[in-house]
């Protein structure tokens, strides 16, 4: 995946970023899905802070690349990992948070979840 996920984040977020979830043993790309499923966790768990803000715009800025790959990256461990954590409590709180263009990807990752009945 490209960027490398890890040199991205560990450059522009490294307080949010976990260092013990990278491993020499493991495959970069699933290295790279490590990330993603944390920073969904992390987001979740501090949806609303400005770190989590700042994530989200980061993941954004990823997602507008157009590269298939990291797209459906992000929609399968980040936002997957984000809407599971979040639930459905709140969703026009949830939504209003978002970054706007991250708004739209959010709701149908969530009707696909929905849909398999994980919520």
């Amino acid at each position: 995946m490209k960027p490398r996920l890890d040199q991205y984040f560990k450059r522009w977020i490294p307080e949010a970023y976990s260092y013990d979830i990278t491993n020499k043993e493991i495959d970069k790309e699933v290295e790279d899905y490590k990330i993603l499923h944390y920073l969904g966790w992390f987001c979740a768990k501090h949806f609303g802070e400005l770190k989590a803000s700042e994530i989200l715009k980061m993941i954004t800025s990823l997602y507008e690349s157009e590269d298939l790959f990291i797209q459906n990256a992000i929609e399968n461990e980040f936002l997957t990992v984000l809407t599971f954590n979040l639930g459905v409590d709140n969703l026009i709180e949830i939504i209003k948070t978002l970054p706007q263009d991250l708004q739209t990807v959010y709701i149908k990752v969530l009707l696909e979840i929905t849909k398999e009945k994980k919520i």
